[in-house]
């Protein structure tokens, strides 16, 4: 077996995180580009609906997919890929002109977001030690802030002046960082080092086990309510806020202050998880969490 190639932690977490700043900023575009679209093909809030759960039915698909994926040809080829099918369909989402191509487009760069995500998070945390992988997958994440403050950038300059199409062309921009990830980023040391891999069932049978079952059901409710608030307010605010009568300008002025906000959330997160534990810091934050969205649900100015 050939030696295991190795790279900088602060390498790979560049690599990877710009993966991730990737991921956000095609996700941050369409919240903006929702707005958009409704005022110039007219659609109606179900039409709506169907383009921001057909992101996410896609990111579930590609979750299970590139997850089984990557445990057969690697996290550094699924990474590749997945990085590739959004960027390209991204920028293929330009040149459409219906809802159902928008829509089927739209299905198959939620693959790509679901697939790389995870793959990013796993090749970074197989490659550093137990005792600083909280705080270096926190500093990943925090990757995510920085894609949707690009997100906001571009379409608070661009789509009022260019419009949405011009948005979404420079989403695809990460199609040619994939294409340089080929030469440089090693696959994680725990991959390469494994001779016969498990198979799909085998691996399936190990979460579920007595050993890990509670903690993988406790972990699917815990991202199911993440998620599910996280996008229900980034995904749609942009569109509440002008349905409630602010400026495309206004909205876009808002969710970028908003944005601004997860980047201390994410470094104050980083230094405390291997201070105060990965469980107690997750609590607190999800408890200032719930006390601001109830804050911000009340307020009425």
């Amino acid at each position: 077996m050939g030696k295991v190639k190795e790279i900088s932690k602060r390498k790979l977490l560049g690599i990877a995180g710009l993966g991730w700043l990737f991921d956000a900023m095609d996700v941050g575009m369409l919240s903006f580009v929702m707005v958009a679209l409704q005022k110039d093909w007219g659609l109606s809030t179900q039409e709506m609906g169907w383009i921001g759960s057909i992101n996410s039915i896609g990111m579930a698909v590609g979750a299970l997919i590139f997850g089984i994926l990557s445990d057969k040809i690697g996290r550094k080829s699924v990474f590749i890929i997945t990085l590739l099918l959004f960027s390209i369909g991204s920028g293929l989402t330009a040149l459409t002109t219906t809802l159902a191509m928008f829509l089927v487009l739209r299905f198959l760069i939620g693959m790509g977001l679901g697939g790389e995500l995870p793959v990013a998070s796993t090749l970074v945390s197989e490659s550093v030690e137990a005792h600083e992988r909280g705080k270096i997958v926190v500093l990943l994440e925090s990757f995510w802030a920085g894609g949707w403050l690009i997100a906001a950038l571009i379409s608070y300059f661009v789509i009022p002046k260019y419009g949405w199409e011009v948005a979404m062309v420079l989403s695809a921009v990460p199609a040619l960082y994939a294409l340089y990830l080929r030469w440089n980023l090693p696959d994680s040391p725990r991959f390469q080092k494994v001779e016969k891999r498990p198979s799909v069932i085998e691996n399936i049978k190990s979460v579920w086990s007595g050993e890990y079952r509670k903690a993988t059901i406790m972990l699917w409710i815990l991202w199911f309510c993440v998620v599910f608030s996280y996008y229900g307010m980034f995904l749609w605010l942009p569109s509440v806020m002008v349905l409630k009568g602010f400026s495309l300008i206004k909205s876009f002025q808002y969710v970028l202050i908003m944005t601004l906000a997860q980047l201390p959330g994410y470094f104050t997160a980083a230094w405390f998880i291997e201070r105060l534990g990965r469980k107690f810091v997750l609590v607190t934050y999800l408890i200032g969490t719930a006390c601001s969205a109830y804050l911000f649900g009340v307020a009425d100015s």
